[in-house]
């Protein structure tokens, strides 16, 4: 029982250590919409697509790093999709569920823009050491997420480095809430830590050994795809630009071995359920 009490003390210090690293102030509240491909911010030609799945991404730090929503939405354009993601965020550092329902203004601007956005997805990350985030607070989300008819998608985190023990807790907290709330579930902490021991040469954290280097938010971004496509991002683009800004530049063969862990990640999720 000791050397438990000692395993959380550590890692609560450590998930202290990787909420202060955040670079947003605890307050401040972004709410972003991404372009369309068609708008000048653009710089891929694909202007075939003939639907659009508008999707809103609501968490903390461990989405907006890297620009991962429009890392995501941009990777579908490349890849030529005919259905393409529109991605919008509303996304605070170190914020849980919890405090935004719990901060009025938060909540009610959160609930307008969820019951007025029209989304097809609504993603939900939460605090992974806050018993009730992904339990109680994602169930109040989801109550006025149902009323809009948008799927609800459970973004499931991976643990600080060295804390993986309590990866399995995670997972298995983010799935049994799922099925109580009809949520999908995006394994991207399952498929991180598969690619850790499949490929330690990727580094999937950033220097704080907490958020995801660029490699990390692609990862997260490929398990999106093989969500919500239902099909292997093999062979999507690993040099992506948002607006004429380069956010990623892989090696092709490091892409390629996380789009292939994400794709047996989500395929081996999906026949267990």
């Amino acid at each position: 029982m000791q050397n438990q009490k000692n395993k959380t003390g550590r890692y609560r210090k450590l998930i202290k250590g990787y909420k202060s690293a955040a670079i947003c102030l605890s307050l401040m509240i972004i709410f972003i919409t991404g372009c369309f491909p068609n708008d000048p911010g653009n710089t891929n030609n694909n202007t075939d697509y003939t639907g659009i799945k508008t999707v809103l991404f609501i968490g903390h730090s461990y989405t907006f790093w890297n620009d991962m929503p429009f890392m995501f939405q941009q990777m579908t354009i490349d890849a030529g999709e005919d259905t393409v993601i529109a991605a919008s965020t509303y996304t605070d550092g170190g914020a849980s569920l919890m405090r935004f329902w719990n901060y009025d203004y938060s909540r009610e601007e959160l609930l307008r823009i969820i019951l007025q956005g029209n989304f097809d997805y609504v993603f939900m990350q939460g605090i992974i050491i806050e018993g009730d985030d992904i339990g109680k607070y994602a169930k109040l989300f989801a109550e006025e997420i149902d009323v809009t008819g948008a799927r609800k998608v459970l973004y499931l985190p991976w643990t600080v480095e060295g804390s993986s023990e309590y990866q399995e807790t995670i997972n298995a907290g983010y799935y049994a809430v799922a099925d109580s709330i009809d949520a999908i579930v995006a394994p991207v902490g399952i498929g991180w830590h598969r690619s850790i021991s499949e490929n330690p040469q990727i580094d999937l954290y950033d220097y704080d050994r907490s958020h995801p280097s660029e490699a990390g938010s692609y990862f997260a971004a490929c398990v999106f795809y093989s969500v919500l496509y239902n099909k292997s991002p093999e062979g999507l683009p690993s040099d992506i630009s948002y607006f004429g800004r380069r956010l990623i530049n892989l090696a092709p063969e490091v892409a390629s071995e996380l789009q292939r862990v994400a794709w047996e990640t989500v395929q081996e999720m999906n026949s267990k359920k």
